[in-house]
């Protein structure tokens, strides 16, 4: 039986989002609809290369970083003394 992702996670676009665009398997999972273990999934069916846990959280953090850093000096003030 064919998965109604199928048509939409090829090659091609997994290579596109995921190798040329960096996107982490959530991101592109929230872009389908879908779950990251079915991205992961479709990545291991086409043999591509899966970044380490250190290279996925390297961008989370510094992503992390900045939004917190933003909230809280520039919306919440609490850089002012």
């Amino acid at each position: 039986m064919k998965s109604k992702y199928s048509t939409i996670l090829t090659p091609e676009f997994l290579k596109e989002n995921y190798i040329n665009k960096q996107l982490s398997t959530y991101q592109i999972a929230k872009m389908i609809g879908c779950s990251n273990v079915t991205i992961f999934h479709y990545l291991e069916k086409f043999n591509i290369s899966t970044r380490s846990l250190y290279d996925r959280s390297k961008h989370l953090w510094e992503i992390l970083t900045e939004k917190f850093l933003k909230q809280k000096y520039s919306v919440e003030h609490l850089s002012a003394l």
